[in-house]
């Protein structure tokens, strides 16, 4: 028998699988179909249904009768059209964009394994071991309450610093989870990597300024930068044609403007961090230009040069 807190995650799987099965286009569901699937999945094989009124012999498929009658719809707000004996179940309207995103959010974690996250939550565990769902709860807490918070931070040179600041959000970005909010020192706003935080505490103050939405801190950063909050900087690259995806893969979120030509492809973005830009474009090549602005250009062939600088003067030493 499952412990009951396996049991209520196996009826919110349940629950989203039918959700995504029934959203597909291509193929007719109904409760008694959608039943006979779900039990391919091992934790469906051999569930018993949690409502006492159910007979524990086809427990399941009643389960999911009663999913599509009124749990989806309590659940998930997403209505089924009630028509019994139906051949096909289906939804009285489709889902919004941003019902969709929720949904997603939710599934995923069901369905896919995410390495990067597994590996931020494998750092977090190590540095702080059993503490780490508590820091989470009351930085959560903190930053609802609008409470501010004091730690002591390493920092990427392994120096310790005091810091007090008006938490915002936590994120998961790049797989790294950051805890973002407004530094007392200096105003200034911008990420700390989380499993670096040691040495909690609550403050008794509090704060009033508005916090910006969690979608705006990433918005023009190819990496985790957002200090700096001048404007962005408009890139404009030109790349072969068979980058063509590896290009749209590495910088969609920075939503990219994008022109085709014969023989190559033009891509422009607004970025904060360009210098995270040219990194990337090291592994490129040729095969990829900065075309402007001057001030990148002129980045990018610094970094360059400075790199072949080691190997040249690695190459004079050895022939002295």
């Amino acid at each position: 028998m499952a412990s009951p807190s396996s049991q209520n995650l196996n009826v919110l799987r349940r629950r989203l699988h039918l959700v995504a099965l029934m959203l597909g286009e291509k193929e007719d569901w109904n409760a008694a179909r959608l039943a006979d699937f779900l039990k391919n999945e091992t934790q469906f094989r051999d569930e018993e249904a949690s409502d006492s009124d159910i007979d524990a012999d086809d427990g399941f498929k009643k389960a999911v009768r009663l999913d599509l009658q009124k749990h989806i719809e309590s659940t998930f707000g997403l209505a089924v059209n009630k028509k019994k004996g139906g051949r096909k179940s289906t939804f009285e309207k489709i889902p919004s964009d941003s019902e969709l995103l929720e949904l997603l959010k939710l599934y995923v974690g069901f369905v896919t394994f995410d390495a990067t996250r597994n590996i931020a939550f494998k750092k977090l565990i190590r540095s702080q071991k059993h503490s780490s769902l508590w820091m989470l709860a009351r930085i959560h807490f903190a930053s609802v309450m609008r409470t501010r918070i004091r730690f002591t931070y390493t920092t990427n040179e392994m120096k310790i610093r005091d810091v007090v600041m008006n938490p915002y959000h936590l994120v998961v970005h790049a797989g790294t989870i950051y805890l973002v909010g407004r530094r007392d020192k200096d105003k200034t706003v911008g990420p700390y990597i989380f499993d670096r935080i040691e040495n909690l505490k609550i403050l008794e103050e509090g704060f009033e300024e508005k916090v910006p939405p969690v979608e705006s801190f990433f918005s023009h950063s190819f990496g985790a930068f957002i200090w700096n909050w001048s404007d962005p900087v408009k890139i404009r690259l030109r790349y072969d044609t068979a980058l063509e995806n590896v290009m749209k893969d590495r910088f969609s979120h920075l939503e990219p403007e994008i022109k085709s030509f014969a023989d190559h492809i033009e891509m422009a973005f607004l970025v904060h961090d360009y210098e995270s830009v040219c990194r990337e474009l090291f592994f490129y090549g040729e095969r990829v230009e900065i075309l402007g602005p001057d001030e990148v250009r002129d980045t990018m062939v610094d970094m360059l040069t400075r790199s072949m600088s080691v190997y040249k003067d690695r190459e004079k030493r050895g022939q002295g």
